[in-house]
C-alpha cells in the first residue's frame, strides 16, 4: 500500500497489524533538526578534532576511534558530551516510529544510536512505562519487547557503548552479545530499517549469512539511485524507495509517510469509511494511492462493508473486475465468507 510516496508490501503492513514487526533505527533518525547529531563518521571526526591525529584515507571509524583511545583520547567520553546534552531534542520521526506500535508493551524498537532521544520519546507516549535495555545485557531476540540499544547508550554509561573496533570485536565476536541477539531476531520478525545505513561489516556478514527465508522479512528506506537498490539487493533486504525532497533534510519524506501511516492506526473506523466515501464517490476512476487504499480497505472485514455501502458508479465494478474482486463476488463458488455477508 503507498503512503505518501512510499509502497509499503502487503506483508510489512499485515507485520505491523499482528505484532510482528521490529523497528530498527539507526544515526539518521537522529541527524535532522531539532536533534542535529552528527553520523558515525562525523562522530568520528569530532572526536578526533584537534587530538593530533587524523583519519587515514578509507580508515574505517571504528578503526580510526580505536587508535584515538590507544593514543589517550577519551573517546567514550566525548562521544557521550557531543550525543546527550541540553541542545539536541527529539526528532517527530523517533515519536512516530514509536506510534507504530499499538500499545506500550507491544512496543519492539532496537537502534544502533548512542543518543537518548528514544527513550525521551517513550518518557514522553509511555510515562516511563517501556521497557528498556542496553547492551550488553540485552534480551532474548526472539521473544522481547521494549526498546533495544543494541550498542550502548551513552547517557546510561558511556563506557559500555560500542564505538570502537575493540568494542565492536567484543559486541559481534568474542562475547558476540549483539551477535547473538540479531541472530534469533531476524528469522523470527519483519525488520524495518529506517535511518540505517548498514555499512557495518560484521552487520553485512550477518545479513549474507541468514538463511534465504528472512529475505523477505526484511525492509530499508532507501532512495532509487542504482548503487543504493543494488546495496540493498545484496544484502537481501527489500527496498522502500522515497524521492529526496529539497527541503534542508532531504529525507524527509521517510518522517511525511511513516506518520500518515501513524494517523491512518489511529483513525477510527468512521474516520476511514468517510475516506473510502470520498475516494470511491469521486472521479476519475481509482488510481494511485487511493486505489491502493480501496485494496487494503477490501481485505479488511471492518472496512469492507464502507465500500460496498457507497461504491455505486459502474465504474467501480470495473475496476473491481480488473483488479480480480468482480470474481470474487459474481462468481458463487469463489465468494468467500466475508464477502458473501457484505451481498446479503
Amino acid at each position: 500500500m503507498r503512503i505518501k510516496g512510499v509502497n509499503y508490501p502487503e506483508e510489512l503492513i499485515r507485520a505491523q497489524a499482528t505484532g510482528d514487526l521490529v523497528v530498527f533505527a539507526g544515526a539518521g533518525v537522529s541527524s535532522p533538526s531539532p536533534s542535529s547529531l552528527p553520523l558515525f563518521s562525523g562522530l568520528a571526526g569530532q572526536i578526533g578534532s584537534g587530538s593530533g591525529h587524523e583519519k587515514e584515507e578509507n580508515e574505517p571509524e571504528d578503526r580510526y576511534l580505536g587508535r584515538l583511545k590507544k593514543a589517550g583520547v577519551h573517546v567514550h567520553e566525548s562521544a557521550a558530551r557531543i550525543l546527550v546534552n541540553e541542545t539536541t531534542k527529539p526528532h517527530p520521526l523517533h515519536r512516530y516510529l514509536l506510534q507504530l506500535f499499538p500499545s506500550v508493551e507491544a512496543v519492539r524498537l532496537v537502534t544502533t544510536n548512542f543518543d537518548t532521544h528514544f527513550s525521551s520519546a517513550a518518557a514522553e507516549l509511555y510515562h516511563g512505562k517501556i521497557e528498556t535495555f542496553f547492551s550488553p545485557a540485552l534480551p532474548l531476540g526472539d521473544d522481547f519487547s521494549g526498546l533495544v540499544y543494541l550498542h550502548g547508550s551513552a547517557g546510561k554509561d558511556s563506557k559500555r557503548c560500542v564505538i570502537t573496533d575493540e568494542d565492536f570485536g567484543r559486541a559481534y565476536l568474542t562475547q558476540a552479545w549483539a551477535t547473538r541477539f540479531l541472530a534469533a531476531m531476524f528469522p523470527r520478525y519483519f525488520v524495518l530499517f529506517v535511518g540505517y545505513s548498514h555499512n557495518d561489516t560484521v552487520m553485512n556478514y550477518l545479513a549474507r549469512g541468514l538463511p534465504p527465508a528472512t529475505q523477505k522479512r526484511r525492509f530499508a528506506f532507501t532512495t532509487g539511485d542504482k548503487a543504493s537498490l543494488a546495496k540493498w539487493e545484496f544484502l537481501g533486504i527489500s527496498p522502500l524507495v522515497y524521492e529526496k525532497s529539497a527541503e534542508e533534510n532531504t529525507h524527509i519524506p521517510i518522517t511525511v509517510s511513516v506518520g500518515e501511516w501513524v494517523s491512518e492506526l489511529n483513525r477510527g473506523l468512521l474516520e476511514k469509511g468517510q475516506r473510502i466515501r470520498s475516494i470511491v464517490e469521486s472521479q476519475p476512476p481509482l488510481e494511485g494511492e487511493d486505489a491502493d487504499y480501496i485494496i487494503h480497505a477490501l481485505d479488511d472485514e471492518g472496512t469492507r462493508r464502507f465500500f460496498f455501502k457507497y461504491a455505486r458508479s459502474a465504474d467501480c465494478i470495473s475496476w473491481l473486475e480488473t483488479h480480480g474482486f468482480a470474481k470474487r463476488i459474481f462468481d458463487r463458488s469463489a465468494v468467500t465468507d466475508d464477502f458473501d455477508r457484505e451481498l446479503t
